[in-house]
């Protein structure tokens, strides 16, 4: 499990070490020999047969901590006959004085005539950056000198002109302490971070850092007593959330999964969804829905599915017989389906909400007395979330407001906008997938390149009276395995791969409410898995080559990616211990 923490949380775990009488900098010290190692190590792995006295460095020195960390890695790096270039943001801040004293014989301090000497052809002569300008504490993008400098750098790396970047605790633009990027900023190669992995790690903006190498500078410790931001599970974390069967298994332990998905116009959803959900070993699929044409399709591409009209049982969905739903994907909902999903919304059945019903959600929401429970999982993409949003503060602007007072969430939008667009949300997806958690007080999986999962906070936030009961955990991520994933139908056979996990716990448990208050981070690790498992089905459909996965290949693919990770487990594992997530 990798742990990722806000820029808040490294510093205050560092603080005690800082601010202690007699502090000597080892911290920093030790920060400057990590970069200078890193750095020679990608030298050598990229240029294999170069010199170091044949391969010229430009270090970019910002006025801060950062900068230090960097001129002392250059002096470590100068040791080792490299020619090192001293490019200092700031030429008159107290970071000159340091480069004067640390600096080499033959180390060039470059100050303000960088603007009048830059150009292309002087850059060629480099083989590596490395950006030190900003680091943890920056937020916003860089101004001023700085700003001016990436700007043009930024711009020859648009162009795949500008040498290999390596970033200093953090690439100069990212805000660690939201995960945001800021241009301009120059996306790195490698990474060396100190104490802990920070935002953006784990989100799809990581990107921009490249390869991440933490170290942990000789105080492993210093985050002990801190909950991570984010988290990303590793496959032996998912393998321990596999609901098995034993010899005393039958259909209904395996768990029973209510579905409504498809229509007339998107029969392909509906067919896709209970493939999948079968394909996932639950033990039995009840597909309804009011139109004759649609069932009969998928009981002809899925015949161990279950069939009912909808309209015959006035809509009713038949909650007591099922141990999970999943609803919305390809819905064009009518009088009789708008029941089977308030019915589940007012009930404590656990159920994924996706495509059309989340719309319906939202103004549900905006109504009610008290907002959903964690065994509700919605599962939009970034443009299905901005609409949620702006349903929900549309049909109630007051509570929307109050929300935002409460000091529950603060308002990253752009100056003038009151609204996400999809642009807002996948600029900054670990604020907005914790943000719509906390609006619908369910589970919330954002779906994307890089999926994150929030959990919704453990009190009725409609209650102002409840505000301080709440307990926020860590965000979930699961990075993509292949973005051949970005087809129709994708989202519906993760619908499907979910409903099932969710029913196979809810039958296992002896009451899935009850398990929550013991493990109330169980659905977003159940909502990980699938993820993790929809993703390693597409890489198993095409096991020769990089392409198309098709989501019919996909479905295809499931028992044996299942059956794949459930070779990481020991032959009898009691799994629902193994689900008490640790943090």
């Amino acid at each position: 499990m990798l742990d990722i923490y806000t820029a808040e949380d490294i510093r205050t775990a560092e603080a005690p070490y800082i601010n202690v009488p007699g502090y000597n900098g080892y911290l920093m010290a030790r920060a400057a020999k990590a970069l200078a190692k890193e750095t020679r190590a990608y030298l050598k792995k990229r240029y294999k047969h170069r010199a170091p006295e044949n391969t010229h460095l430009l270090l970019l020195v910002g006025p801060g901590n950062n900068g230090a960390d960097t001129i002392w890695a250059g002096k470590r790096l100068a040791r080792k006959g490299y020619r090192i270039d001293l490019l200092l943001t700031d030429p008159d801040g107290q970071n000159l004085t340091l480069a004067a004293a640390e600096s080499m014989d033959g180390t060039r301090i470059i100050g303000a005539e960088w603007e009048q000497a830059f150009s292309c052809e002087a850059l060629q002569h480099y083989q590596l950056i490395i950006d030190g300008v900003l680091g943890t504490g920056a937020r916003g993008a860089a101004r001023g000198v700085a700003g001016r400098l990436l700007e043009k750098l930024r711009a020859l790396q648009i162009q795949d002109m500008l040498p290999p970047v390596i970033a200093c605790d953090m690439p100069t633009g990212i805000d660690a302490h939201s995960g945001t990027l800021h241009e301009p900023c120059l996306r790195a190669e490698r990474t060396v971070t100190f104490i802990g992995r920070k935002l953006p790690a784990g989100t799809a903006l990581e990107a921009a850092c490249g390869e991440i190498k933490l170290h942990d500078l000789g105080i492993p410790e210093a985050l002990n007593d801190f909950f991570p931001a984010l988290i990303v599970p590793e496959r032996q974390d998912h393998a321990q959330v596999l609901s098995l069967p034993n010899e005393n298994s039958h259909k209904y332990t395996r768990g029973v999964l209510g579905v409504l998905a498809g229509s007339d116009e998107y029969p392909g959803a509906a067919v896709l969804t209970t493939r999948a959900a079968i394909n996932t070993g639950v033990g039995m699929v009840r597909y309804g829905y009011p139109s004759r044409e649609v069932r009969s399709l998928v009981l002809a591409s899925c015949p161990e599915a279950v069939t009912f009209d909808a309209s015959e049982s006035r809509g009713h969905i038949p909650v007591q017989h099922v141990d999970a739903c999943t609803i919305g994907s390809g819905v064009n909902f009518s009088n009789a389906t708008l029941r089977m999903l308030q019915d589940v919304l007012e009930s404590d059945t656990p159920a994924v909400l996706d495509a059309g019903a989340l719309d319906l959600v939202a103004a549900y929401l905006a109504h009610s007395s008290a907002p959903l429970g964690i065994e509700k999982i919605l599962t939009p993409h970034a443009g299905e979330l901005a609409r949620f949003f702006n349903i929900f503060a549309s049909e109630n602007p007051t509570r929307w407001n109050a929300l935002h007072a409460s000091g529950l969430m603060h308002n990253p939008l752009r100056a003038g906008a009151t609204m996400p667009s999809r642009e807002d949300i996948e600029a900054e997806p670990y604020y907005w997938v914790r943000a719509a958690a906390w609006v619908s007080g369910a589970t919330v999986m954002l779906k994307g390149g890089t999926s994150l999962i929030a959990t919704g906070p453990q009190a009725n936030i409609y209650d102002p009276a409840r505000v301080q009961e709440l307990t926020i955990l860590p965000v979930v991520s699961v990075p993509g395995a292949t973005p051949w994933l970005a087809t129709a139908g994708s989202g519906d056979t993760l619908s499907g791969i979910l409903g099932a996990l969710l029913a196979q716990v809810a039958a296992e448990v002896e009451s899935f409410s009850r398990a929550l208050n013991y493990s109330p981070s169980l659905p977003s690790r159940i909502a990980a898995l699938a993820v993790y498992l929809h993703g390693q089905a597409a890489l198993e459909s095409i096991p020769w080559m990089l392409g198309p996965v098709p989501a019919t290949r996909v479905t295809e693919a499931l028992p044996q990616a299942i059956a794949e990770l459930a070779e990481e487990l020991p032959a009898s594992t009691a799994w629902l211990a193994d689900k008490v997530f640790k943090h």
